[in-house]
């Protein structure tokens, strides 16, 4: 099974640089936009919020454990 959430960071453009995390759907490529252009990079992989939160930011912004 996938990871649930997906942790990037900006690529290019105006997104260099930023990072965060989102739903990780089996199928699509979170690497790119809409039409096809690669703006961001994948930094990995979490199964819950509070995971995703440490990886990124090195603390839990969250008491939830999903």
């Amino acid at each position: 099974m996938a990871p649930k959430y997906v942790l990037l960071q900006g690529y290019t453009g105006d997104f260099i640089g930023s990072c965060f995390f989102t739903m990780n759907v089996p199928g699509d490529d979170p690497t790119k936009l809409k039409d096809g252009t690669i703006a961001y990079s994948i930094l990995g992989y979490a199964e819950t919020v509070k995971e995703a939160q440490i990886k990124l930011y090195g603390r839990a912004y969250t008491t939830s454990d999903d």
